[in-house]
């Protein structure tokens, strides 16, 4: 049976029990998860080494999601250098994530992985947030001043959407690769790979030219790829739907694809 050590504040912080909340909830987004991954990988890093890691420009962005993992106590300034550290608590939460994810993997099989990035404008952010608080398969799952956190209401996937004030949103999926497709066996699972790579890994940056030329056109696309991108597309389209019922002009812009099969 696999145990965990207790997961305690450093020495250094008077309080000596975590918000396990809000230690959830501020994992929740994948860009601050991807901050604590760097640090366990490099050990410290400055400010201005986390804008060209996580290709943030918006330094206000930047702050909040370091301030929301500093107040979670999973992060810190360093005391003898410029930059920032994982706590012992920060280091603790990774390892369980790693375990906890293992136990997914052969409890389910193979996921997929997909983060969709970009912006769209907001005039207002209120009256967005309550379109989209009334769409019935979305929960609201976090809010601050600065951004709202969404998930689908959907059993056996995950799949969350991220709004903020100056219009830039991330939707994130995490798919068993079971939800959308019925394999087994190695060959059959290698196949599906080499098609994820195909129709995916193909598609990052340029993914609007490119899935129009004929080689990638959406009639060769296997079902299961596009059923697991529409149930991420589907948050981005509540989004963008509640957008223009508030400005008519509004258009997506800067759409940015990360995928991975785990």
């Amino acid at each position: 049976m696999t145990t965990y050590s207790p997961i305690v504040y450093s020495k250094k912080s008077a309080v000596s029990s975590i918000d396990i909340t809000e230690v959830f909830s501020t994992l929740s987004n994948p860009t601050r998860l991807r901050i604590m991954e760097e640090l366990e990988r490099q050990g410290l890093i400055p400010f201005s080494r986390f804008k060209e890691l996580l290709d943030i420009d918006n330094e206000s962005t930047l702050n909040s999601h370091l301030d929301k993992l500093a107040r979670a106590m999973l992060i810190q300034k360093s005391p003898h250098m410029n930059g920032w550290e994982l706590t012992e608590n920060g280091s603790k939460m990774l390892n369980l994530i790693d375990s906890l994810e293992g136990e997914v993997k052969y409890s389910v099989g193979p996921m997929i992985s997909i983060i969709l990035t970009g912006s769209i404008p907001i005039t207002s952010f209120d009256e967005v947030e309550n379109s989209l608080k009334a769409r019935r398969t979305l929960e609201i799952v976090t809010r601050t001043q600065e951004y709202v956190t969404f998930r689908l209401a959907e059993p056996g996937i995950d799949v969350s959407l991220e709004v903020w004030k100056n219009g830039q949103f991330n939707a994130a999926a995490r798919i068993p690769l079971t939800h959308v497709l019925s394999v087994t066996g190695t060959s059959a699972l290698k196949r599906v790979e080499e098609e994820f790579v195909h129709f995916f890994n193909l598609i990052p940056e340029e993914a609007n030219e490119q899935i129009k030329t004929e080689e990638r056109s959406l009639s060769k696309v296997p079902s299961w790829i596009l059923m697991a991108n529409g149930l991420l597309w589907s948050v981005v389209y509540f989004l963008f739907s509640s957008a223009i019922n508030v400005n008519p002009e509004a258009t997506l812009t800067s759409i940015r694809y990360l995928a991975a099969m785990e």
